[in-house]
C-alpha cells in the first residue's frame, strides 16, 4: 500500500525479509522490550494502527489494544529504546510516518520528530531493540529505518 490506513500490520526491517518488530515474549506488562526477531503469524508481531492527530499514528499491540509503541522515558536521544506501555495519548506514544517508496516506511515520534524507528546498529539478530536514531534527512534514510507494512486484516 501507498499510504498507511488504520488496519492491523506487520512490520517488517528492509534489512532482512524474514525479521519483524516484535513485542518481547509477548508481555504485555507495560515497559516490555520492542524487537527484532524472526517472522512469526505470533499475534505479538501484529500491531493495529489508529489515526491519532494531525496525521500522526498510535501503533497498538493486538495483543492488548490499551498498550502502544512508545518511546521509553519520553527521550530524544539517539539509541532511546521502544517499548510497550499503556496508552496515555502521550507525544512519545505518537508516530508520523513517511513513505519512503517500495512499500517502506519510516516513523517519526512525535516528542523527537528528526529522529526515526531504526533498529539498533542496523543489525538483524533476533533480540535486537527497536529504538529512535538520528537521521540526516537530506539523505535517503538509512535502510534500519525502513519498514515494510503487511495488512494483515
Amino acid at each position: 500500500s501507498t499510504s498507511a490506513t488504520n488496519g492491523t500490520y506487520t512490520l517488517t526491517t528492509s534489512l532482512a525479509g524474514d525479521k519483524n518488530v516484535d513485542i518481547t515474549g509477548s508481555s504485555t506488562a507495560d515497559g516490555t522490550d520492542v524487537i527484532l526477531y524472526s517472522a512469526t503469524t505470533g499475534n505479538n508481531q501484529k500491531f493495529i494502527f489508529r489515526k491519532s492527530d494531525h496525521g500522526y499514528f498510535t501503533i497498538k499491540s493486538i495483543l492488548d489494544s490499551t498498550k502502544v509503541l512508545t518511546v521509553r522515558n519520553n527521550g530524544t536521544a539517539n539509541g532511546t529504546a521502544v517499548e510497550l506501555r499503556t496508552n496515555a495519548d502521550t507525544d512519545s506514544q505518537k508516530w508520523l510516518l513517511f513513505n519512503l517508496g517500495n512499500e517502506g516506511f519510516g516513523f517519526a515520534p512525535k516528542n523527537a520528530p528528526s529522529l526515526r524507528l531504526e533498529v539498533k546498529d542496523g543489525l538483524t539478530t533476533n533480540l535486537i531493540p527497536i529504538v529512535i536514531g538520528s537521521t540526516d534527512q537530506t539523505l535517503q534514510p538509512y535502510t534500519k529505518q525502513r519498514f515494510k507494512l503487511t495488512k494483515v486484516n
